[in-house]
């Protein structure tokens, strides 16, 4: 007959796989994580600083591979990460490891490999076409190809830069021997009414196109705002 297993801490028999029973359960000594298996660390503990070997790291990335998570699992890990706070000792870890890591720009070989692998990516003919033309999330019916129309002149333009003082209105940077960009508001290049024309640093205008209606109400504000200024 089998001999019953006892918990080491109180004596009660507990399961063969157990040390410990649910009254005595200890806490991990590497983390502190309450635990009632075998042993004296919990999982995540005895698997830290493993290193996997190739293979079985390419096993797992070929498995995760095209994974994506539903919408219920994504807000139940939203919901499991609001409201949490870093304890005072994972903080300072976290300030020991980042500890002499540069923060700035990256380095010139950094951006080097960036512009290699982005070429890259768009080098293959499925990915270019998955985002190109009526598959881009800004496709407007092609309007961009469209000429303006005789009316948006450099006059046009130049007394709009002038209403807005020569100076970006996003960022409020001048022009600095480089003319900024006058941005259609409303994305209409056939409305060229002074109110519907806004001057930009050529990053901010390129900013304004990619989050279009995040900026579309602050612009008409500023813009009518100039408008009654020089009235």
């Amino acid at each position: 007959m089998e001999k019953p297993n006892r918990c080491i801490g109180c004596g009660i028999t507990i399961g063969r796989r157990r040390r410990w029973c649910l009254k005595c359960n200890p806490r991990c000594m590497g983390c502190g994580v309450a635990i009632s298996c075998q042993g004296i660390r919990c999982k995540r503990c005895m698997h830290k600083g493993r290193v996997l070997p190739e293979e079985h790291r390419r096993k797992i990335s070929a498995a995760l591979k095209g994974h994506t998570f539903s919408e219920e699992s994504r807000q139940k890990m939203s919901s499991a990460a609001k409201g949490h706070k870093h304890s005072q000792n994972t903080k300072r870890k976290m300030s020991e490891a980042h500890k002499g890591h540069k923060h700035g720009p990256p380095s010139k070989a950094h951006r080097r490999k960036l512009s290699d692998a982005s070429k890259a990516t768009w080098a293959d003919p499925e990915y270019r076409a998955s985002r190109s033309g009526e598959n881009h999330h800004q496709w407007r019916g092609g309007i961009s190809r469209h000429p303006y129309p005789p009316e948006f002149s450099e006059d046009l333009k130049h007394s709009a830069r002038e209403r807005d003082g020569f100076t970006c209105l996003l960022c409020g940077v001048g022009e600095n021997g480089a003319v900024h960009d006058v941005h259609h508001i409303n994305r209409d290049k056939y409305n060229n009414d002074l109110p519907n024309l806004i001057s930009l640093c050529r990053s901010c205008h390129m900013k304004a196109h990619r989050s279009f209606d995040y900026y579309r109400i602050g612009f008409e504000v500023l813009a009518q705002g100039r408008v009654h200024a020089s009235i």
